[in-house]
């Protein structure tokens, strides 16, 4: 037997088992849980009405749920109420549910039926027309996924990027730094591992320099008066990037990335905010100067957490017409890059006089790349929708 002692929200108990032990404070959250780990699998209970066949029963709580959950609304500072999640109806859609106890949204997380049929639906496409048939064919649903997450962050489609991964997403924005000797790069300890291993690289081939955000601590909170004096001060090095992450993979930090992007828009520091484990878990809006509650000025997530999207999907926002929009990653391809100038005329050997010459699309699609999985990136936009669906 195994347990394990904390508060969680009510929501996040759905695929605990019957044996499982939960207690309850006035407020209806969950102040104590123990998972009961049992070497063989757990029975499956009978069928009732609310839960179909194979699904596990979630604990009985002694008084209603509290009141409508509040979130800050995408494009202003309202509150607006969203309804209850109808959890039996979350757990049919989700089949691993029958199968499992998943306790890893934090790395990927089980897909709900409507987001895997949506893959498999481009797959099955591919399977008869052919990759590139497929994706002439699927235009429009490809070009919906840009809006679907536009309307998720409050941005416009144009300011949205689609890309392999989370990963591959940083690396094509934090490219397009030109960090020259002395440069610093401003990081937390809470950030990924990947953050800190491109700082580094940065810092080795650069000559910059890695320094910790000032005043910040283990909730979260940062010293927005060191940090603005920091940035601001001229006898100091200068800050060449401040990176953020909303929520780090682990110890439950939600890091005051208004403050961070106040701070940094001030300044003039090019700001990037790691939303990994945001997108999907909580409200986050980048609309606005400081409309939203992450105006930063590019971001980056990925799809498997907690939009239960597919692994190999991800994407990058760019902030129109901020430090990122004109920048220019460290590679392009004919997809990110159009030409401008067509090659001249052969001569008589059949020699190129002169090459083409190509020139960054404009926004973010310059951070993209021609190849990736189409499908991946269907099923992401119909996780996306999912998660509007539901009041986020």
């Amino acid at each position: 037997m195994a347990g394990w002692k904390g508060k969680l929200p009510e929501e996040r108990l759905g695929c605990c088992a019957a044996s499982d032990e939960a207690r309850y404070d006035q407020d209806g959250e969950i102040f104590f849980l123990e998972v009961r780990i049992s070497p063989t699998p757990l029975p499956v209970a009978p069928r009732n009405r609310n839960e179909p066949d194979g699904f596990l029963p979630r604990p009985r709580r002694s008084h209603p749920l509290p009141l409508a959950q509040l979130s800050a609304s995408k494009k202003n500072k309202t509150i607006k109420s969203t309804p209850p999640l109808d959890i039996p109806a979350l757990r049919r859609d989700t089949p691993g549910c029958a199968a499992t106890l998943h306790l890893n949204n934090a790395g990927s997380s089980l897909t709900p039926a409507p987001v895997h049929a949506a893959r498999l639906a481009y797959l099955d496409t591919e399977l008869i027309l052919g990759g590139y048939e497929a994706a002439d064919a699927e235009a429009g649903a490809i070009a919906a996924v840009y809006d679907s997450i536009a309307r998720l962050l409050g941005c416009s489609p144009g300011e949205i990027a689609a890309c392999e991964s989370a990963t591959r997403a940083w690396q094509a924005v934090f490219s397009a730094v030109r960090f020259t000797p002395g440069d610093v790069i401003m990081l937390s300890e809470i950030d990924y591992g990947t953050t800190w291993a491109s700082a580094q690289l940065a810092a080795t081939l650069f000559g910059a320099a890695i320094e910790l955000l000032p005043g910040t601590n283990l909730h979260g909170n940062i010293d927005s008066a060191a940090l603005a004096a920091r940035l601001n001060d001229p006898t100091l090095p200068r800050v060449a990037l401040l990176v953020g992450t909303h929520v780090p993979t682990n110890g439950g930090v939600v890091q005051d990335v208004e403050t961070l992007a106040r701070c940094a828009r001030t300044a003039g520091v090019p700001f990037i905010l790691d939303a990994c484990q945001t997108v999907g878990q909580l409200d986050l809006s980048v609309a606005g100067e400081y409309g939203g509650n992450a105006p930063c000025d590019a971001l980056i997530a990925t799809s498997r957490k907690y939009l239960r999207g597919p692994r190999g999907a991800g994407f990058l926002y760019v902030r129109e017409h901020g430090p990122f929009w004109h920048a220019v990653p460290a590679t392009l391809d004919v997809w990110s890059a159009a030409m401008v100038e067509e090659p001249t005329c052969e001569d008589d050997r059949g020699a190129v006089l002169e090459s083409p010459r190509y020139a960054p699309k404009a926004g973010a699609r310059r951070y993209e790349v021609y190849e990736r999985d189409y499908g991946a990136w269907v099923a992401l936009g119909a996780a996306v929708d999912y998660a509007l669906n539901l009041g986020l």
